[in-house]
C-alpha cells in the first residue's frame, strides 16, 4: 500500500513554508516542482517535516485540518495573484510547530 503524506516545505530563503499532501516517495518530486514555482534551487528547499498516512482521504483531511491550524496558530497565508487563499505561509518564528489531530492522536508539524 502506498503511503499519503501531509508535509511541510521551507522554499529557500523566501520566508515562505508550503504545507500539503502528497505520496510520500513523492516528497522529493514535489520539493522540485515547489522550488521550480518560486524560483528556488531544489538544493535550498528544505523538507521541515512530514507525517504518513494509509489513506489519501485521511492525508487530505489531515491537509485541510493542518492549513487551518497554521491560521489558528497566526502564520500569515500568501495570497494569489487573486487574493485567494494558498497552502503557502510566511514563516513566524514565534511559530515553530502547529499541531493537527486525527482521532486522538495529535502530530506536530514543524513550520519554521
Amino acid at each position: 500500500m502506498r503511503k499519503v503524506s501531509i508535509y511541510s516545505m521551507l522554499l529557500g530563503d523566501t520566508g515562505i513554508v508550503k504545507v500539503g499532501y502528497c505520496f510520500t516517495d513523492r516528497l522529493r518530486e514535489r520539493a522540485t516542482e515547489h522550488g521550480r514555482k518560486f524560483g528556488v534551487n531544489v538544493k535550498h528547499v528544505q523538507l521541515l517535516d512530514h507525517v504518513d498516512f494509509n489513506s489519501k482521504a485521511t492525508a487530505e483531511l489531515m491537509e485541510a485540518k493542518l492549513i487551518k491550524a497554521c491560521k489558528d496558530a497566526g502564520l500569515t497565508m500568501v495570497k494569489d495573484n487573486q487574493n485567494g487563499e494558498t497552502e503557502r505561509f510566511f514563516v513566524n518564528p514565534s511559530v515553530p510547530v502547529v499541531s493537527v489531530q486525527a482521532r486522538k492522536i495529535a502530530y506536530n508539524i514543524k513550520v519554521c
